[in-house]
């Protein structure tokens, strides 16, 4: 009986060993498994902090300013060096929503804040991750 000749561009492939075929096919699983553990892991950490910080556009509102405490002296906090009297009803919340007691403030803490005629009525302390 004639041999059929070869159509594959890799004419000598007919004639490798059988455990090269399985170390072949153990190496595209395990490349595979791997690509399919990354994407999984990506798409696991990518809401990962949403649901604890607050939304950007609550923090980012109209009104709202960025800076980082200088000095807090009770009721006159010192933010970027500018100096702002504190609301006796001030609402003070850490970024994720928690109530904070603003006594506990320091120097270089990052904050937001809401000034309405010359007083801070609301911040949110950005808490260090």
């Amino acid at each position: 009986m004639k041999r059929r000749p070869c159509t594959c561009k890799n004419q000598n492939r007919h004639f490798a060993h059988p455990l090269q075929h399985a170390v072949s096919s153990i190496r595209t699983l395990l490349c595979l498994l791997c690509v399919m553990t990354l994407s999984v892991g990506g798409v696991a950490t990518a809401g990962a902090d949403s649901g604890h910080r607050q939304d950007e556009s609550e923090k980012h509102a109209p009104g709202f300013q960025s800076g980082v405490l200088t000095a807090n002296m009770g009721k006159v906090l010192e933010i970027n060096g500018k100096r702002y009297q504190v609301d006796e009803d001030v609402a003070v919340t850490d970024d994720d929503g928690n109530k904070q007691d603003p006594a506990i403030m320091r120097a270089g803490d990052e904050l937001q804040f809401y000034v309405k005629k010359g007083k801070i009525k609301r911040i949110i302390w950005i808490m260090p991750r």
